[in-house]
């Protein structure tokens, strides 16, 4: 068996709100009155997952009739309040407005309250953890047929619904004059827990033990919900975001932190690639003066480290292998440059001698290795002799190749 919760918040100038409980066959659970909004926690301990509707007095709402062109009701929603400013003193935009039953010749039954009041009473419920589930208007809640009119006694005040669906509340003591009136064009039909009152025919008396359950049977059936718009029920994600809101507030700054926790360090980064790069071109810039514009300068320092290793043993690498122990046993010889030419496979040394005899002896050693050696002509130079000597992988040639010679300038 479900059961539903059922609450009627006090009307303007009272303090008392009214609940009860009833099971789907229409039987009462549980019923009490409580203090507007003091007590509204005591009704949280009894939700428990249990759908509530809201029943707000009709005196709290304007219940009232429009004409609506045919062409414009397509347009209802946008149309309505409108249509309403005629019967309204205040502005249009305070009030929730929604369309009741459509009547005959053209007529739309509407239904507004102030903005102000219906959110009081969702802001006072959603305050101890109590969500509506549905909103509705107590008087809309009562039975409605063709030739019917049907009266709720509430003490000293009566819920009036007509037989085209207009519902009010009228002090009690009005019936008097009223009854007359509505006999005349229906059958009066009176629900009533007071057994000292008393009705002449042809008016019909239903008595009753509960009055708000006699509402409550009533939006047990279907009756005209309030929460539409901007007050449409939410879905579970949406009804649940309230709770977990600061929990996604938090996440959020965390998430927003580790993306600037990582745009800096890739600021960071990119500043340090930018510096090596600049590195990079002024180190190949100083070592290849020749090659200017170079767009990727590790690319082509790469070519020419291939082309150094280039041809095998007699390669840039395999020659200077060879020759560096020569060149470092060498006495009274330094290196003072170097060169190499690939497409050749030629070797060339910058060499600097205490005397001719020094370079000389380089030069026939090298021969005796194997070498091809021309040996430019030296030049004197303070505290000895500077050469240039080209080295060619070739055949023996001992004693055959060309031997240093001081420049005519410097022979004496």
């Amino acid at each position: 068996m479900t059961t539903a919760l059922y609450l009627r918040p006090p009307a303007a100038g009272e303090s008392l709100a009214e609940w009860l409980e009833l099971a789907d066959d229409g039987s009462v659970l549980a019923s009490a009155q409580l203090r507007w909004p003091d007590d509204l926690a005591q009704l949280a301990t009894q939700t428990n997952g249990k759908k509530l509707t809201v029943l707000l007095p009709v005196s709290s709402a304007l219940v009232t009739r429009v004409q609506v062109p045919a062409k414009q009701r397509k347009h209802l929603a946008q149309v309505l309040p409108f249509l309403l400013e005629d019967q309204i003193a205040g502005s249009i935009d305070e009030l929730h407005v929604v369309a009741g039953a459509a009547l005959p010749d053209d007529e739309q039954q509407v239904i507004a309250i102030e903005h102000v009041q219906l959110k009081a009473v969702l802001d006072t419920l959603a305050s101890h953890n109590l969500h509506a589930d549905d909103v509705t208007l107590d008087a809309l809640c009562l039975p409605t047929a063709a030739g019917e009119t049907r009266i709720l006694l509430l003490g000293q005040d009566a819920l009036l619904r007509l037989p085209d669906g207009s519902a009010q509340l009228l002090p009690a003591a009005d019936l008097d004059q009223l009854l007359p009136l509505l006999a005349a064009d229906s059958t009066v039909q009176f629900h009533c827990a007071d057994a000292d009152f008393h009705l002449q025919p042809p008016h019909q008396r239903h008595d009753i033990d509960h009055a708000l359950a006699v509402l409550a049977r009533g939006a047990q059936r279907q009756t005209l919900s309030l929460l539409q718009g901007p007050y449409a029920p939410r879905t579970a994600w949406q009804a649940h975001w309230k709770q977990w809101r600061k929990v996604a507030i938090v996440a959020g700054i965390a998430v927003l932190a580790q993306y600037a926790y990582a745009m800096t360090d890739w600021l960071l980064l990119k500043q340090r690639v930018s510096a090596l790069d600049g590195a990079i071109r002024a180190s190949f810039s100083e070592a290849f003066p020749d090659q200017t514009n170079t767009p990727y300068p590790v690319n082509s320092m790469n070519g020419f480290i291939k082309n150094l290793g280039a041809g095998g043993a007699g390669g840039f690498s395999a020659l200077l292998a060879e020759i560096g122990p020569v060149l470092q046993n060498a006495d009274g010889i330094s290196l003072r440059g170097l060169g190499y030419e690939a497409a050749s496979n030629e070797l060339r040394l910058d060499l600097s001698a205490r005397d001719l005899s020094a370079l000389n002896a380089l030069d026939s050693q090298f021969q005796q290795m194997g070498f091809h050696t021309d040996m430019g002509q030296a030049s004197a130079s303070s505290g000895g002799y500077s050469g240039r000597m080209v080295l060619q992988r070739g055949g023996p040639q001992k004693g055959n190749g060309k031997k240093s010679s001081a420049s005519k300038g410097d022979q004496s």
